[in-house]
C-alpha cells in the first residue's frame, strides 16, 4: 500500500487518507458501530493514532463528506445523554477491498444492516466492548 492515498472532490478539495487511516477504518467496519469517542479511544490506544479531540471530530467530519463513514445523533430527550455514533461507508469498503484489508468476497450490503437510523443503540441490541 501506498504511503498516503490522495482523493479529489474538487479542484479544491482533497482528502489524503494515511495507511493509518485505513487500519482503524478497517476496525471500525469489524465493530460495525462506534459512538465517536469510542472510535477516537480505540484509535488512539490500539492505533497509536494521537490526535486531539477536536481534530479527530474534524476528520470525522470530512470522512462523512466523502461517504467512508455514515452517522447520527442519539439523545434520551430531556434526561442529558447526547451522543453520535458512526458506521462505515459505500466508499470506504472499495478503498478497504482495494487495499488488502478486507477481502475481494466482502459482502458490501451488510453495512446497511442498520436500516432505522432513528433507533436508538440500545434497541439495535449492540454491545461494544473495548
Amino acid at each position: 500500500m501506498k504511503e498516503e492515498i490522495i482523493l479529489r472532490k474538487s479542484a479544491r478539495q482533497r482528502l489524503e487518507v494515511k495507511a493509518s487511516d485505513l487500519e482503524y477504518l478497517a476496525f471500525l467496519e469489524q465493530q460495525r458501530l462506534l459512538s465517536v469517542q469510542q472510535f477516537h479511544q480505540a484509535s488512539s490506544e490500539l492505533f497509536n493514532n494521537q490526535l486531539k479531540d477536536y481534530i479527530f471530530k474534524n476528520r470525522i467530519r470530512k470522512f462523512e463528506e466523502y461517504n467512508f463513514i455514515r452517522s447520527h445523533f442519539y439523545s434520551n430527550k430531556f434526561e442529558g445523554e447526547r451522543f453520535k455514533y458512526v458506521t462505515v461507508g459505500s466508499k470506504i469498503i472499495e478503498l478497504l477491498i482495494e487495499n488488502e484489508f478486507l477481502d475481494g468476497s466482502y459482502n458490501k450490503s451488510k453495512i446497511y444492516k442498520f436500516k432505522s437510523w432513528g433507533q436508538s443503540p440500545t434497541q439495535l441490541k449492540l454491545t461494544v466492548v473495548i
